[in-house]
């Protein structure tokens, strides 16, 4: 099994509670992040800020009077409490987690203290390499070698639990 631990970022850029929304906005437009946990002075997670909660708070630009709403404190629009998974967590569980309850990310906590974070974008980077890798590689599959082959089987026949799929309506 391999553990989160070794795809994870370390050390990630945190915030706290009292940290302002411009802070957080600023600090994802600097880093190119979406995810920015929230700690408290333990570097306990206590909540996560995503760049969709920064839209969802923010004030449009297409108002006629837009508010200025930077100085809104984080723990105003955080959300929490948050899911974390340990370092020796699984990759397959934590993507399985990850894809099934549409979070984007998922912080690593050891000790109650955050030391990393695992997000939709890791994963991508382990896909791409394992690609990457399979395409120099013989076929071992029927399918693999058959061009013409579409597809058909179903999520079942695949082994995939679709028992809490849900709608996108």
């Amino acid at each position: 099994m391999i553990s989160v631990e070794t795809i994870m970022t370390p050390d990630p850029v945190k915030l706290k509670e009292t940290d302002t929304l411009g802070t957080a906005h600023t600090l994802m437009a600097e880093k190119h992040i979406h995810h920015i946990p929230i700690v408290d002075n333990n570097d306990a997670v206590v909540g996560l800020i995503s760049h969709r909660d920064i839209l969802a708070a923010s004030s449009s630009t297409l108002n006629k009077n837009p508010t200025d709403n930077s100085n809104t404190l984080l723990r105003e629009i955080m959300t929490s409490p948050v899911v974390s998974i340990s370092p020796e967590t699984g990759t397959l569980k934590a993507a399985q987690y990850i894809h099934q309850s549409r979070h984007g990310c998922l912080p690593i906590v050891d000790d109650g203290s955050l030391i990393g974070i695992i997000t939709e974008y890791d994963f991508v980077e382990v896909a791409i390499n394992l690609l990457e890798r399979r395409a120099d590689k013989p076929f071992e599959d029927e399918r693999d070698r058959d061009e013409s082959y579409e597809g058909g089987e179903s999520a079942e026949d695949l082994g995939i639990d679709t028992s809490s799929a849900q709608d996108w309506d």
